[in-house]
């Protein structure tokens, strides 16, 4: 478990230290030390727990898209996908987001996911490098992230001298300080990449070649607009301390938590599990049926085929606190479980999974049917999609393209 590199921006700090993701991080700022307090405020959230792993060479874009189950055989350089990497079953290991670098000098890819996951999927993806002309690296001692949530975020960024992308899945390069303007200002397939590859004493091993760059990706998650700056370690807390400056109000994990259940946002190890299909989760903008093979495509597009799943992850409104792996019944009959939950400003909202044919049910959620005074709630949706579902080419997908 690491320890964030944010925790010495708040010296007086006495609260709480949680373990988030694989990253160890203060748990509830309190006011002094920058917490949020304003409904419109800027949100500066430590985003230690995002692992970095690094793909490059020749061989790079086929080996990746034949390894998870996001198309990166059509991505184009300043643009990222949501993915799964999934076992021969077709089961959930990991959630991540793929970004291919903008502007770059050949294929270079960013695979982002939780601290907690990086060890098993840095080594579990370099099994089946093989002989290919493949570069794959782990930055995440060298490199980290912080972000900024919220409708004003982008102008935030801007007065830091940062590039905001508009839409979601789009990932820019800042410039240099007393450099050009931000590469891809005006389109993010514009603008040239302008730097250097150069040793780091914290990267691992000693000789690993580390990018120095700042990239600010838009996140592709639903509900409030987040955007992620990925960064060297040093000058990640320089731009923490900056936002700070500028006024955005710092929170902890705990406060993260909350948002990422109000914005109904699966968590890979809490809401998805290596039990999981990817159909289950309703995350499907992560999977693209037009790529061709990968690991466990056989299993996803046989389910596809058959044209759905028994039971969903969908969003809940109860009328009272639960626990995640409480039980959700309809009448004597139990129709699922509860994955996450937090306090609402009308009640509270949770994740879980239920059976297709209770969607539309009164519910009640309980430890077991006989419990006394059971919370009562509804579906109120599935997990939403942001990015087009099954997987298609950013412009659209091919009329009558090649499916897997």
């Amino acid at each position: 478990m690491q320890n964030s590199p944010f925790l010495e921006q708040f010296p007086n700090f006495s609260g709480p230290l949680a373990s988030y993701r694989g990253s160890k991080m203060a748990a509830n700022l309190p006011a002094g030390d920058g917490s949020a307090t304003s409904a419109g405020a800027v949100r500066l959230w430590d985003w230690s727990w995002r692992a970095r792993l690094a793909a490059s060479g020749a061989d790079a874009r086929k080996w990746l898209n034949g390894m998870i189950s996001a198309n990166v055989r059509d991505l184009r350089g300043g643009e990222a996908v949501p993915a799964f990497w999934l076992n021969p079953k077709g089961r959930v290991q990991a959630m991540l987001d793929v970004a291919m670098l903008p502007a770059a000098e050949g294929d270079r890819f960013l695979l982002l996911t939780d601290e907690s996951l990086r060890q098993p999927v840095y080594d579990g993806l370099k099994k089946f490098i093989f002989i290919s002309k493949v570069d794959w690296r782990d930055q995440s001692e060298s490199h980290t992230s912080l972000a900024l949530a919220g409708e004003s975020a982008a102008q935030l960024l801007g007065k830091a001298g940062l590039p905001a992308p508009e839409q979601p899945g789009r990932i820019m390069v800042a410039p240099k300080p007393g450099g050009a303007a931000a590469a891809g200002a005006g389109s993010h397939l514009d603008g040239h990449l302008d730097s250097h590859l150069d040793s780091h004493p914290g990267s691992r091993p000693d000789n690993q070649e580390v990018d120095d760059a700042v990239y600010v990706l838009r996140q592709m998650t639903p509900g409030t607009p987040v955007w992620e700056i990925l960064a060297p370690v040093e000058r990640a807390r320089e731009l923490y301390r900056q936002f700070v400056r500028l006024g955005a109000l710092a929170e902890g994990s705990e406060q993260q938590e909350q948002r990422r259940v109000l914005d109904g946002v699966p968590r890979c190890g809490v809401d998805v599990s290596d039990s999981d299909l990817p159909q289950e989760t309703g995350s499907m903008q992560a999977v693209s049926f037009y790529k061709g093979c990968y690991v466990g495509q056989e299993i996803v597009e046989r389910i596809r085929a058959r044209g759905q799943v028994h039971r969903l992850l969908v969003r809940l409104a109860l009328d009272a606190a639960v626990e995640p792996g409480f039980k959700i019944w309809s009448g004597d009959t139990e129709a699922g479980q509860i994955t996450s939950v937090t306090a609402a400003a009308d009640g509270v909202r949770a994740l879980g999974y239920i059976r297709r044919e209770f969607l539309d049910a009164d519910l009640r959620i309980a430890a077991s049917s006989s419990t006394p005074n059971p919370a009562r709630g509804r579906v109120i949706g599935p997990v939403q999609n942001v990015l087009p579902e099954g997987g298609a080419p950013p412009a659209a997908a091919p009329a009558g393209g090649q499916k897997a």
